[in-house]
């Protein structure tokens, strides 16, 4: 609940408001060109970069050189890699032509162990032009996977290995060569580059043989390398693609032969470097031909980490402008705080105000005179808005109530059950563990339970007897004409939410036979459990044209008997510790029921047969 805090608006102006304003804004100016003096310390910084870039052009040269040298290291430990799977397919294509015959059985041998005896090849085959040999489409495959070597055959027609690079370009060109790298469907979907090799017999090209490098395995040899903190290397094959990465480029940059500037691309170039931007930051490439194929690797840095041991050749500069920045840190810090502390606390009031406190008065008494001026101003715009929240929240609890009242009126009841109905409603909802808010919403809520009531025909609302089959069928609509009602606000609140909850399921019960819907259990929302509980309990200590008022103990015996039928059993168990404050409250609301036990026989309870 928001409550009504402080008084109107009305303080008397302070005279000499205008002087008051220019000295005020004096001392804010002078706190300001405090902070602009301040400002003047990255100076210290701005020299020290001055020093760096004297000895930048000497050490550019002398990590060039080296980065190219290890480089090439590199590209020739690839280079390595590369030519003993180059040889592993060439000593392969060997062997296939010099076999005294073409059979299955001896070059599947060979592919088989040619794989398992060499750990740097992922897989190999021998692929047979399809007219050159008896053996037709002929495409044995061998491949790790799992615990061992996995056999397929490529020469399925779906697969159809004549069109795939690594057998068409070797058997058109008479040469072998390096395929770019490619999803290799035969060998599990994973992404590899292959060798292939010429086999030729009696001067004609019957087909390759082939050696594949999973692209994981340089990937990995790659990540390997250090490339600084962000930097990464790739190997970039002879049409300018990336053929493996230590990492990814950045996003929405891709990085080949024209983005990285290699320049000179012939077999056997020197190492090169220079300098492109990605992704809006300056790189230094450094290339490298790999030996015995066209492909290079690139090895991409940072410039900033390239130029990073400047800082250690400069570290006394460095040290003297660390020191002298941490003490311009510390007086900014020191005068930023003094200087924004008025603004602090006006922000701090707002963040409170717009969480609804408006009992947490601004000091008037510190700080400049405009700042004493806006505190007084925001204090006085709080009580302001507080009463009027305060009267606004009024006036929507009455309208509640009186909506209440409405349909309970038509049924000869009074505005007393409505009030205590809501507050024994309240008291259950904190006993049964729901927050403070949704405890006042059950308060302000629950008074609306039966305004569907206001679409029964008089009739069958006001008549006096045993409804029959027919009038309590017709009766029982008042849930969903409630429903309907509540459910056309045009507000959004948790209030007018909880209150359509109450009014469509107060009179279901635990066991499945309430209604309109028949819920059981914890189907039923807690709201309206706790709403039929509390309506029952007072329509039996409440005097109707039907009935006389039960005492608490007669009610309170039905309703235990109901438990676990009617009503949540645990409910009835809470309720029953509360019933000393239940009691209290009929005593503050007018209860009808009288003192003591009661008169035996108990009288027939009235919610069978009254909604």
């Amino acid at each position: 609940m928001i409550q009504r805090h402080g008084t109107g608006p009305g303080a008397a102006r302070a005279p000499g408001r205008k002087l008051a304003r220019r000295v005020g804004l004096a001392g804010l100016r002078w706190r300001l060109a405090l902070v602009l003096a301040l400002a003047a310390l990255p100076l210290i910084a701005l020299l020290a970069w001055i020093s760096l870039r004297i000895s930048q052009k000497a050490l550019l040269r002398r990590i060039t050189t080296e980065s190219l040298s290890l480089a090439q290291a590199h590209a020739e430990g690839f280079g390595a890699t590369l030519t003993a799977a180059a040889k592993v397919a060439e000593g392969l294509a060997e062997a296939v032509a010099a076999a005294p015959s073409l059979d299955d059985a001896s070059i599947r041998k060979l592919i088989h162990d040619t794989v398992l005896h060499n750990p740097g090849v992922h897989g190999s085959t021998v692929a047979l032009a399809p007219e050159a040999t008896p053996l037709g489409r002929y495409s044995p495959y061998y491949c790790r996977g799992g615990q061992g070597l996995r056999y397929v055959s490529l020469a399925d027609p779906s697969y159809d290995y004549t069109r795939w690079p690594w057998y068409a370009e070797p058997m058109r060109t008479g040469r072998p060569a390096w395929a770019a790298p490619y999803f290799d469907e035969g060998a599990g979907g994973v992404l590899m580059t292959t060798y292939s090799a010429l086999v030729a017999r009696a001067g004609a090209r019957i087909g390759v043989a082939t050696a594949d490098i999973h692209i994981d395995h340089m990937a990995s040899q790659l990540a390997a390398l250090r490339v600084g903190e962000t930097g990464f290397a790739l190997i970039v094959d002879s049409d300018g693609h990336p053929v493996a990465s230590s990492a990814g480029p950045p996003e929405g940059h891709p990085l080949d032969r024209r983005t990285l500037d290699l320049g000179d691309w012939a077999p056997g170039a020197s190492p090169q470097a220079n300098e492109i931007e990605v992704a809006g930051r300056r790189m230094w490439v450094l290339s490298a031909p790999i030996p015995s194929t066209a492909w290079r690797l690139a090895v991409v840095y940072p410039r900033e980490e390239i130029l990073s041991p400047l800082a250690a050749l400069r570290r006394g500069v460095w040290l003297m402008a660390a020191a002298a920045a941490v003490l311009a840190g510390l007086l900014a810090l020191w005068a930023s705080a003094w200087a924004s502390a008025p603004v602090a606390r006006l922000a701090a009031q707002t963040e409170r105000y717009r969480a609804g406190r408006f009992n947490e008065p601004l000091d008037e008494a510190s700080g400049p005179r405009e700042i004493r001026q806006l505190c007084r101003a925001l204090n006085e715009m709080g009580q302001s808005i507080a009463r009027s929240i305060g009267e606004l929240e009024a006036t929507r609890l009455e309208i509640v109530y009186h909506l209440g009242r409405a349909a309970e009126y038509r049924d000869r009841d009074t505005g007393a059950h409505i009030r205590r109905m809501s507050h024994y409603c309240a008291l259950m909802a904190e006993a049964a563990g729901m927050s403070e808010e949704d405890c006042d919403l059950m308060l302000y809520a629950s008074p609306m339970h039966d305004v569907g009531k206001i679409g029964i025909p008089d009739a069958i609302l006001l008549k006096p007897g045993q409804l029959t089959q027919e009038e309590f069928e017709a009766i029982k609509a008042h849930t969903l004409i409630g429903e309907r009602i509540l459910s056309e606000s045009s507000s959004s609140s948790r209030l007018m939410e909880m209150a359509r909850v109450i009014a469509h399921t107060h009179h279901e019960k635990w066991n499945g036979r309430g209604y309109p819907r028949g819920l059981k259990g914890e189907q039923i929302p807690l709201a309206g459990r706790i709403a039929s509980l509390c309506d029952v309990f007072d329509s039996l200590t409440s005097s109707r044209p039907y009935k006389a008022a039960w005492t608490v103990g007669q009610a309170m015996e039905e309703i235990e008997r109901q438990s676990g039928e009617a009503f949540d059993s645990r409910l009835v168990v809470l309720f029953k510790a509360r019933l000393g404050e239940v009691i209290d409250l009929m005593e503050v609301f007018g209860g009808d029921a009288p003192p003591g036990p009661g008169p035996a026989p108990r009288p027939k309870p009235p919610f069978p047969t009254r909604p």
